[in-house]
């Protein structure tokens, strides 16, 4: 094995081949990416009511069924964290325990209602049926650690300021959202929804626990797939084609006053700086460093090393297979830190 490894540091045929071999390694790890689903959102922060094992409210309150249906999504700006909804909201329930008034009044966290229809109602056997048409902007902390490989939830938080948990539970379940299907606000794929229901408990006296307001809240969860690989490829194969320039300029072999290997190693230096501004054009704006920004700082410190490398020469044996392999350490050095960054927890 030590005598192929030399032989192929010796041969510059053998030399591109190791090299060709670990871009392809690098390139499936890439493919397989796409299909990964990174999500980092954190769920909105409601406490659970169940009457059966909680009576801190009394009796337990009326049960009201709610569901939402999704027609489209105008603004989806993900960058941004801000987005828009036009739909429709329905409650289900009996006329009996709960009116129109009590759930007509529902607002949206972080977010607002610009238009909403005056109710339709049907009575359905002893209950009724009540259904809103919305139009609602609204927004959603979003988590872009993974950029460019992640994917989001996005929140829609409906809430009831003036009941309180005495007043109304609330009940719904994954059949209780229905999206149309032909929903792909800019190329994002809807791949699941959820909701929750409960409760948000303010308090009020730190000495007195009995001093609170509870209010009935619930939220959807809508999950979306990144939108196919276009911003995926223009980060990583330009800085990675100039990544394999700085490479190249350690493996080939030449006399001591060429000056390729020097300029193939600024160039690509020179090519990632112009880069950079591609990368910050397109990536959200965050205080913290994404998986593109990592990879990038991976790319221009590889190239600057071979940079420094290449600043000294000499003919010594020795010399150039330290060159060799310095080129391949940085190349599976790339492919072990990307295999972290973006599938180690898949």
């Amino acid at each position: 094995m030590k005598k192929l490894f030399l032989l192929l540091l010796s041969d510059i045929k053998g030399r591109i081949f190791l090299s060709f071999f670990l871009i392809i390694t690098f390139l499936l790890l890439l493919f397989f990416s796409l299909g990964t689903h990174n999500v980092l959102e954190k769920d909105p922060l409601i406490q659970s009511y169940e009457p059966e094992k909680d009576r801190k409210f009394g009796d337990a309150p009326p049960h009201i069924e709610v569901g939402l249906f999704v027609r489209s999504m105008p603004q989806f700006d993900i960058d941004n964290g801000q987005f828009s909804l036009i739909g429709s909201i329905w409650f289900y329930y009996y006329p009996s325990q709960t009116s129109i008034t009590d759930i007509k009044n529902f607002k949206i966290d972080r977010g607002e209602i610009i238009q909403k229809s005056e109710p339709r109602s049907k009575k359905i056997k002893d209950r009724i049926l009540t259904v809103f048409d919305i139009n609602v902007n609204f927004s959603s902390e979003l988590n872009y650690l993974y950029f460019p490989f992640s994917d989001h939830k996005l929140y829609l938080v409906l809430k009831f300021p003036q009941s309180t948990a005495q007043e109304m539970l609330l009940t719904s379940g994954k059949s209780n959202i229905i999206v149309d299907k032909d929903l792909l606000p800019k190329g994002w794929t809807l791949t699941d929804v959820d909701v929750n229901v409960g409760f948000y408990s303010e308090q009020l006296d730190e000495n007195e626990k009995n001093k609170f307001l509870s209010n009935p809240q619930m939220y959807f969860t809508l999950n979306f797939s990144k939108p196919g690989f276009r911003k995926i490829l223009v980060i990583i194969i330009p800085a990675l084609i100039l990544f394999f320039l700085a490479v190249l300029s350690l493996i080939i072999k030449v006399p001591e006053s060429n000056t390729i290997p020097l300029n193939l190693s600024l160039a690509a230096i020179s090519g990632m700086l112009v880069h950079r501004f591609v990368i910050e054009n397109i990536s959200p704006k965050v205080g913290y460093f994404t998986t593109a920004d990592s990879l990038y700082v991976a790319f221009i410190s590889c190239a600057f090393i071979s940079f420094l490398i290449n600043l000294v020469h000499d003919n010594n044996v020795i010399y150039w297979r330290f060159r060799f392999i310095s080129s391949y350490v940085m190349q599976v050095f790339i492919i072990i830190y990307f295999y972290f960054l973006v599938l180690r927890g898949l």
